[in-house]
């Protein structure tokens, strides 16, 4: 019910869109930015130290990073999730392609959960985006590899709960915004 026909359609179709694309690299630049002024921000604060004083605060670095990786994770596929979903079944409608595809043998539910598993692929490959990162910061030392996982189910779950807000949403109202 959930890799179905049109499940292969819309992955098929959004993985091609400018606009995926553009996302991605969106996401990547922004948490590359953050990344990068956070690092440079809590280094410096570690440079008046000298030798052993200045090991243990790059030892508290990879904790701090995380914490501000996983928020930027968190609120970012929150945020990303209803605006991939959102015009699923309201584009069906608008392009009035709708009740032709309800008269195929397909079912209602196929139709929902095949648009909404498509979007979520999106939506896992943008959490997973993050993860190469919050493991390369374990070398300053402090962070288990089990919170890194675990803060990427944590932003993933909340991303599929917005994904599927937004649909249900896309199902009540024939304009996204």
């Amino acid at each position: 019910i959930l890799f179905g026909p049109i499940f292969q359609k819309e992955v098929r179709t959004s993985g091609r869109r400018r606009a995926t694309y553009i996302f991605r690299a969106l996401y990547t630049l922004g948490l590359l930015v953050l990344v990068g002024v956070a690092f440079e921000g809590l280094r410096n604060t570690a440079s008046i130290f000298s030798g052993v004083q200045r090991l243990q605060n790059l030892q508290q670095l990879a904790p701090q990073l995380a914490l501000i990786i996983v928020w930027f994770q968190f609120v970012a596929l929150a945020l990303a999730a209803p605006i991939f979903t959102g015009p699923c079944i309201c584009d069906e409608k608008r392009a009035r392609t709708l009740s032709a595809l309800l008269t195929t043998p397909m079912t209602a539910a196929q139709i929902v959960y095949g648009k909404l598993a498509s979007r979520i692929v999106q939506l896992v490959i943008l959490g997973l985006l993050a993860i190469p990162m919050l493991l390369a910061i374990r070398v300053f030392g402090g962070l288990n590899a089990e919170v890194v996982l675990a803060a990427a189910a944590i932003s993933i779950t909340t991303a599929i709960l917005g994904a599927a807000l937004g649909l249900m949403y896309s199902t009540w109202h024939t304009r996204a915004t």
